[in-house]
């Protein structure tokens, strides 16, 4: 795995989905990095490259409704010990995860949230975009 990590270069920009509205509706909520306890999520999902518009996301084949995208910069998330890796995800050729998160949930979920806390008060800017899947 350490050979992929650098496969992300120094400085980059990553792309976090807003999936909920409240992720960003009084600034960028932690919540927005907490991994899932219910899905057993392992991984955060993030973009390497955005190419979102008003009638084309490429993310629009993974979820029903995205109002934007969070912006960090990669070695923000590296600074806190987290690793960024490019990752295959069918129909989005610049998927990536942050590996390396607590669980949400028993004696890591107060680690989960001080990371995710300073995840969020990372972000450089937020992209605001809006679409819903066509059903």
């Amino acid at each position: 795995m350490n050979q992929q990590i650098h496969k992300i270069p120094q400085n980059s920009e990553i792309f976090r989905a807003i999936k909920k509205r409240s992720w960003v509706r009084n600034g960028v909520s932690y919540d927005a990095f907490l991994l899932r306890s219910d899905n057993n999520e392992t991984e955060l999902s993030v973009l390497t490259k955005a190419e979102c518009y008003k009638d084309k996301c490429e993310m629009q084949e993974v979820f029903n409704t995205c109002f934007g995208e969070i912006v960090l910069n990669v070695d923000s998330v590296r600074s806190l010990g987290l690793e960024v890796i490019p990752t295959k995800l069918e129909n989005v050729p610049n998927h990536a995860s942050i590996y390396k998160l607590p669980p949400n949930q028993g004696d890591t979920e107060a680690d989960a949230r001080s990371i995710a806390i300073e995840l969020a008060e990372f972000h450089i800017r937020i992209q605001p975009q809006k679409f819903k899947r066509k059903k």
